[in-house]
């Protein structure tokens, strides 16, 4: 597997990859943009060539050209080498065909049954004038590679079989269903095929729609190794770049919806496919923007749906606006029959708050009814946005809807829990370093970035060998360890450092004492839960040695706040 990694650094620059999602200016031996990662102004954002890292002053986001495709679009580190291998025409250790894991056994599945589907489409007109008819054009049909399953019971199976596919694995996929009496059959038949695709663009799953009016309209994949519903976002592969570009998202209800959106011009939307949205979509799209727009029909199903969606997205600390639909038409409709519209409804849709109360007045709530839907509906939300200026213009609007003063609607807000603010990464489990040990080890990062940096220069004014030293001294027999967990963080400080001590290097000197004085303060912690687990014993002796060290601790750390007085 390393060997592989450094086969991709050798083919691909890093300014090459990055050029690519961001518009880089040289800037000295160095280039630099605006962050992708957040929004920004002025460029804090700089690639070093000669160090193949990232680094942005901004949101101190920052690393290699793995780092960088797993921040930009949102995977793992295996998605990313997987994804960097394909671009290089690197092949993988693990991907040599006698070799392949079950995992891409799995995904060429799934690749032969979409080529199938695709083929069987071009040959069947009567299907293809149906598609046109539902207003795909043959550019979008290859687009999002549509297809149609034939309408025999094993027409699928028996193409994947002579594609030397294990018949084990084809089951796995969720492609074949065996019936009671021993034979399998395929899942899906007549219907036209979407593929979902997850980030990357590997078809994992497939949504069939049905030609007339039967039931179930829509049929989609099960729950599989590749496709777990609760994480999958419909259309995510291609609108995540446009989702970045535009800093929102659009979210839709049905594959058509999306389709149709993209084929308008509004690329940056994505749909729920097969499931209620949940946490984990939400996860995912606040990494690529803060900013959602979600698209409902007007009637009371679609508030509803629209209710429980709002308050997951509220709930992640997310900016959420309502486009409100025509009464009796959905996203694909009104993409379709005027894409214009389309557009011009999702620019002007409204905050969430907005929305509740246009419906309450189109509803022509008042009374009683209207104080029990805003004190439940509209208060959490109001309570949870993050500007108090914000909260102030909505009391403001709340009071004049109600017809009461603003001060009762600030009680009301209060007496209201708030949406909780989930961590983005909510649900998956996380090692916390202890406050000081993580200080301790950024700085370190830092220091040793920093003199990597120098000791590139022969005419530096900077000790190099002096400081490793102290350095040494400092973190005593935790130096070696400690030095090893940092030791992949130091070329992107590198970088950090050349950018912010490039023409001053004496400023290098003032990293140790803050990293002596950040080491003393994680010791001392680490000694005081030792002194107070020694006095819970009844350990005297233990505790006059654990005294003594606190105090030759603080004495260290009151020394160097004085010289760091002095210096200042």
């Amino acid at each position: 597997m390393s060997n592989s990694v450094e086969q991709i650094k050798q083919k691909l620059s890093i300014v090459d990859l990055v050029g690519g999602y961001v518009k880089l200016e040289k800037a000295g031996v160095n280039w630099k943009g605006r962050c992708p990662f957040h929004n920004e102004k002025t460029p804090s954002f700089f690639v070093s060539p000669g160090r193949e890292t990232f680094h942005c002053f901004g949101c101190a986001k920052g690393g290699d050209i793995f780092t960088f495709t797993q921040e930009i679009e949102g995977l793992d580190f295996m998605g990313a080498l997987k994804m960097l291998a394909d671009r290089t025409g690197v092949t993988l250790e693990r991907e040599r065909k006698e070799e392949r894991t079950e995992k891409e056994k799995l995904l060429a599945i799934m690749t032969d049954a979409s080529l199938m589907f695709q083929a069987t489409l071009g040959k069947n007109m009567s299907v293809l004038e149906y598609v046109h008819d539902r207003g795909l054009t043959d550019e979008t049909i290859r687009h999002f590679e549509v297809g149609f399953a034939p309408d025999g019971w094993r027409v699928l199976h028996e193409f994947l079989l002579s594609r030397k596919h294990d018949e084990a694995l084809i089951e796995k996929t969720g492609m074949i269903i065996r019936s009671p009496k021993g034979p399998f059959y395929d899942r899906f038949r007549g219907r036209v095929m979407f593929p979902i695709k997850d980030t990357v663009g590997n078809t994992i799953g497939f949504s069939g729609r049905v030609l007339g009016d039967e039931l179930p309209k829509y049929m989609n994949s099960p729950e599989t190794t590749l496709y777990q519903k609760s994480h999958v976002l419909f259309g995510i592969d291609k609108a995540k770049q446009a989702i970045r570009k535009s800093d929102c998202t659009i979210l839709v209800e049905g594959q058509m919806d999306l389709v149709l959106s993209h084929q308008s011009g509004v690329t940056n939307a994505v749909a729920v496919s097969g499931t209620a949205l949940t946490e984990d979509h939400l996860v995912s799209l606040k990494r690529l923007s803060e900013n959602l727009v979600m698209a409902f029909d007007a009637d009371a199903a679609g508030i509803k749906a629209a209710g429980r969606a709002l308050a997951m997205a509220l709930g992640l600390g997310m900016n959420v606006k309502v486009a409100l639909l025509p009464p009796g038409m959905d996203p694909a409709d009104v993409a379709r029959a005027n894409p214009s519209e389309w557009t011009r409804l999702i620019k002007e849709a409204d905050h969430v708050i907005d929305f509740y109360l246009g419906v309450y007045r189109a509803q022509n709530l008042s009374g009683a009814e209207l104080r029990k839907r805003i004190q439940e509906e509209l208060m959490p939300f109001v309570g949870s946005l993050a500007s108090s200026l914000d909260q102030g213009h909505y009391v403001k609007k709340v009071a004049e809807h109600l017809g009461v003063s603003e001060s009762a609607v600030w009680e009301s807000v209060r007496s209201v829990p708030k949406i909780s603010r989930t961590r983005p990464d909510a649900g998956a489990p996380r090692k916390e370093l202890p406050k000081e040990e993580s200080r301790v080890k950024e700085l370190l990062a830092k220091l040793l970035g920093a003199l990597a940096m120098v000791s590139e220069k022969a005419d530096s004014l900077i000790n190099v060998a002096e400081i490793r030293r102290e350095v040494d001294l400092l973190l005593g027999e935790r130096a070696a360890a400690l030095v090893e967990e940092v030791s992949a963080k130091i070329p992107e400080y590198a970088l950090q450092a050349e950018v912010m001590y490039g023409e001053n290097p004496k400023g290098i000197r003032e990293l140790f004492p803050a990293l002596a004085e950040g080491f003393l303060k994680d010791e001392f912690s680490v000694t005081m839960k030792k002194l107070r687990d020694a006095e819970a014993v009844g350990d005297t002796e233990q505790v006059k040695l654990l005294l003594a060290e606190c105090q030759r601790i603080t004495s260290q750390i009151t020394q160097l706040k004085k010289e760091r007085i002095l210096r200042e």
